[in-house]
């Protein structure tokens, strides 16, 4: 999920055209989301959980600093610059934060209970 949340900063602050092509990745579309997060999850499979907490620790701070900055305007006053869709850059950051985190939060619940069976 700390790639979630990086990938949207890299978009705010780098801007969507030095990425755009690329966005999510290479040889992915917007549309192949879920082809691109499994192949994610395989690729950081081996990723310890001390390792994966420090990069959300890192990511969420970051993520918390920029939207403090942002007024309400800034946030959600129109589209994200630079998107090509009608999103405001709040409406992305929920999707990259708490949008990703809850998601997490459930996948991680449920392997625990997958673990115990």
């Amino acid at each position: 999920r700390a790639h979630w949340i990086g990938l949207f900063l890299r978009c705010y602050h780098d801007g969507w055209e030095t990425i755009d092509a690329l966005f999510p990745a290479k040889n992915y579309r917007r549309s192949e989301l879920k082809r691109y997060s499994l192949a994610l999850r395989e690729r950081e499979k081996d990723v310890s959980w001390t390792e994966a907490l420090a990069r959300l620790d890192t990511a969420q701070e970051e993520f918390v600093s920029l939207i403090e900055t942002l007024s309400d305007a800034q946030l959600y006053g129109g589209p994200m610059e630079g998107a090509h869709n009608s999103w405001s850059t709040g409406r992305w950051a929920e999707a990259a934060g708490p949008s990703h985190l809850r998601l997490a939060s459930r996948y991680v619940r449920k392997r625990l209970r997958d673990m115990k069976q």
